[in-house]
């Protein structure tokens, strides 16, 4: 349950929470937007990754490179993003 309590810097009222894990509502989501967020950078850490070896290693083998880094990135991301929710589902 949520206290009034005072911040000291003026009489304000503010609201202390009883649990200083950070169990609420909008911890739990900033938790779930981390996780999305991590499936998002590794995928475009991926294409990055392959966009860079078919620009300056195999500029001959055009799509290739990028769809594989791609591809490799989706792959590791999704295998993150599971890990991630299932720890984030025993809480």
């Amino acid at each position: 349950m949520a206290k009034k309590g005072y911040d000291f810097t003026g009489g304000k009222p503010v609201i202390r929470r009883d649990d200083a894990t950070g169990s609420g509502a909008i911890a739990n989501q900033g938790r779930v937007w981390a996780v999305g967020m991590n499936f998002a950078f590794t995928v475009m850490g991926g294409g990055l990754l392959g966009y860079l070896i078919q620009r300056f290693a195999m500029p001959s083998a055009a799509p290739w490179p990028l769809v594989i880094g791609l591809g490799c990135g989706m792959l590791i991301g999704l295998i993150q993003f599971i890990r991630e929710a299932m720890k984030l589902n025993k809480r």
